[in-house]
């Protein structure tokens, strides 16, 4: 098993369908969400309120909100996806929801979160950087700009919302360099 310890690591990427795990423990409401570009610049996101397709476009699906409540156990949410040769790139998103809403910080710390990313030949964990001022983490950055060779970077970019509004709003947390400024 690999990990990206770093910020600013990346390893290339099997051009095949991955499954994208985010874990934890404890009593929060994390949420899981991939934010996409298209090749032709169209956005979306996948995340609790449009849980995306698996067989059709966008190729991206989570299959559960997880922790609702914020009751104590062990959670895990679950984007797969299926292909991504239309996608130039998708944003891996983690948030404490309430905090989120409420613009307060996370529990990031309270409960070990970890992004794991699989096929049935490879497998990658990231875990999420430790910051007491933020509510949203943009994990990991998965870059289909070389159509031969995708990467998945460890962006580990935190950041601190007051409510989720749009996605515009999740990407200005992200380095211009990789996001298209939001019409």
């Amino acid at each position: 098993m690999m990990q990206l310890f770093q910020q600013g690591e990346d390893v290339p990427l099997p051009n095949q369908p991955l499954n994208i795990a985010l874990r934890w423990s404890g009593a929060a409401d994390f949420d899981l969400a991939a934010a996409y570009q298209t090749h032709e610049d169209q956005r979306g996101l996948v995340y609790f309120g449009d849980l995306g397709k698996r067989d059709e476009f966008p190729y991206i699906r989570l299959t559960q909100d997880q922790g609702v409540g914020d009751k104590q156990g062990h959670y895990q949410e679950i984007i797969h996806i299926s292909q991504f040769s239309t996608m130039k790139y998708i944003w891996f998103f983690c948030w404490d929801y309430h905090r989120a809403q409420n613009g307060e910080a996370a529990r990031f710390t309270e409960g070990e979160l970890s992004l794991h990313i699989s096929n049935p030949q490879w497998q990658l964990d990231l875990f999420l950087p430790e910051s007491p001022n933020s509510n949203v983490c943009c994990i990991a950055l998965l870059d289909n700009t070389r159509m031969d060779e995708p990467r998945l970077l460890n962006l580990s970019v935190m950041g601190m919302l007051s409510g989720l509004k749009s996605l515009s709003q999740l990407l200005s947390l992200v380095d211009t360099e990789w996001v298209m400024q939001a019409a």
